[in-house]
C-alpha cells in the first residue's frame, strides 16, 4: 500500500517556503504564508489519516484471523451442540419402536444358541414393517433393513409361517441383506449407509435396522477389546436408522453379553433371551437393560409352535408363564439340593441360575414347608431334601 509522504511540519525542505523568500512583493508575502499555513494543516491531517488507516489495517488483519478461529470453532461446535436448560426442557420425550418395549437407538438383543434369536428379530422386523401390533404392544410402523450375516436360505419359510399365524401382511417395507457388513471397514459402512437411504426411497430414516449377528458384522475386531466394540458402536449410531438392534451372542456365564462391557455401556437397552432347560418350545424374554428414564418391562414370554416348513413364536399369557417359572425354579432348586447336599445357599443359587432374590425367596419357602431342611455349618447355613423316618418307609411295619 502507496502512503501519503508530506512535508516537515517546520517547513524545512518545503519548496514553497523556499520559494518565498524569492517574492519580492511585500503585499503578496501574508496571503503566501497563509496559503502555506493551510497546506501545513492538510498535511498533518493527512499524516495523520496515514497513521490511522495502517492502524485499521493491522486491525482488520487480526479480526479476519479471529474470524477464521471461529468459523472453525462453529464448524466443529455444529457437531457437537450445547444445551441450556431451556432447551433440555424443549427435547421431545423419548419415542419408541415398540411401545414400552424397544425404544429408538442401540438396542441388544442376545442369548445363548438355540434361543430362538433370530426368529425373535424377524418377528420384531415384521410387525414394524406391517405395522401389526407385536404381541400386545403397539408399533412405529416404518422400513426395515435386516442384515442376515448368517445367511438367508430360511427366511422365507419363516416369514411364510409367520403369515399364516398372524394372517397376510403388507410386506413391502422390509428388505434384508444376505451377507456380513463389516462394520469396522469404510467402504461397506459407506454401501449399507446408502443402500439403508435406496431401502427408506431417499425419505426418512429406516425405523428399523437389525445387524444378526454382531460377530460377522465386526470380522477381524475383537469382541473383549472396548476400543474395538467402540468402533463397532460408532459405525453402527451414523447408519440412517431410528432403531439399530444387534442380535449378539451371551458369554460363558450364559447370563451377560459376550464380549466388552462397552457394549452394555452404549446400548440404550439389552434384552436377553433364555430357554428353558435348553430344550423347551418356551423361552423368556428378559429385559436387561432397561431404556433410559424407563422402567425394565416384565418378562414376556414366547412359545415357539411348529407351522409349515418353520417355527412361529407366539405369546404366554404372563399368569400361566409366571407359574411355569416358578414351578420350574422349584424343581431345579430340589435337584440341586439333592444332587449336592448338604449345600449352601450360594452354590444353589449359581446352580439353578435365574434372579438370586428369587432363589433366596423360594428356599426359605421350601424351608417352610418342610420340603428342605436347613443347618448351620459355621458362618454358613446348608440346606439337604429331608428324608423320612426310618420307621415311615415302606415295607418297614
Amino acid at each position: 500500500m502507496s502512503h501519503y509522504n508530506g512535508a516537515r511540519a517546520d517547513g524545512a525542505g518545503d519548496p514553497l517556503s523556499e520559494s518565498l523568500e524569492l517574492v519580492g512583493c511585500d503585499a503578496c508575502r501574508p496571503q503566501i504564508r497563509e496559503g502555506l499555513r493551510e497546506l501545513r494543516q492538510r498535511d498533518h491531517e493527512l499524516r495523520q489519516l496515514d497513521h490511522e488507516l495502517r492502524e485499521l489495517t493491522d486491525q482488520t488483519a487480526a479480526l479476519r484471523e479471529e474470524i477464521a478461529v471461529l468459523d472453525a470453532m462453529a464448524a466443529e461446535a455444529a457437531q457437537y451442540r450445547l444445551l441450556g436448560v431451556e432447551h433440555l426442557r424443549d427435547l421431545p420425550e423419548p419415542r419408541w419402536t415398540v411401545e414400552e418395549v424397544v425404544p429408538e437407538g442401540d438396542v441388544v438383543l442376545f442369548g445363548q444358541p438355540s434361543t430362538y434369536k433370530t426368529f425373535v428379530a424377524l418377528d420384531l422386523a415384521l410387525c414394524v414393517a406391517s405395522g401389526k401390533d407385536w404381541h400386545g404392544h403397539s408399533v412405529a410402523q416404518g422400513t426395515v433393513v435386516y442384515v442376515a450375516a448368517e445367511g438367508i436360505r430360511s427366511m422365507r419359510q419363516r416369514i411364510d409361517a409367520w403369515e399364516q399365524v398372524y394372517g397376510p401382511a403388507d410386506l413391502s417395507l422390509i428388505f434384508f441383506l444376505g451377507e456380513a457388513v463389516n462394520l469396522l471397514e469404510s467402504e461397506p459402512d459407506t454401501m449399507l449407509h446408502n443402500s439403508i437411504v435406496l431401502a427408506a426411497r431417499g425419505g426418512d430414516d429406516a425405523q428399523l435396522l437389525v445387524v444378526d449377528t454382531l460377530a460377522r458384522s465386526m470380522v477381524g475386531g475383537d469382541e473383549n477389546s472396548a476400543k474395538d466394540v467402540g468402533m463397532f458402536l460408532h459405525a453402527l449410531s451414523r447408519l440412517p436408522a431410528r432403531t439399530r438392534m444387534v442380535v449378539h451372542h451371551t458369554g460363558k456365564d450364559g447370563e451377560s453379553a459376550r464380549g466388552s462391557g462397552a457394549l452394555r455401556g452404549a446400548a440404550d437397552m439389552m434384552a436377553r433371551i433364555e430357554r428353558r432347560d435348553g430344550r423347551s418350545p418356551r423361552i423368556d424374554l428378559a429385559c436387561s437393560k432397561a431404556p433410559k428414564d424407563a422402567k425394565a418391562w416384565p418378562t414376556i414370554t414366547l412359545e415357539s409352535r411348529a407351522v409349515g416348513d418353520s417355527l412361529v413364536l407366539e405369546p404366554v399369557p404372563i399368569f400361566q408363564a409366571s407359574q411355569q417359572r416358578h414351578e420350574e425354579l422349584r424343581e431345579r432348586v430340589l435337584e440341586c439340593v439333592a444332587e449336592h447336599e448338604p449345600v449352601s445357599r450360594n452354590k444353589i443359587e449359581r446352580s439353578v441360575g435365574g434372579k438370586a432374590t428369587l432363589v433366596r425367596q423360594l428356599i426359605d419357602q421350601l424351608v417352610l414347608e418342610g420340603a428342605l431342611s436347613e443347618s448351620q455349618d459355621g458362618q454358613a447355613r446348608r440346606y439337604r431334601v429331608p428324608r423320612p423316618p426310618a420307621g415311615d418307609e415302606v415295607g418297614t411295619r
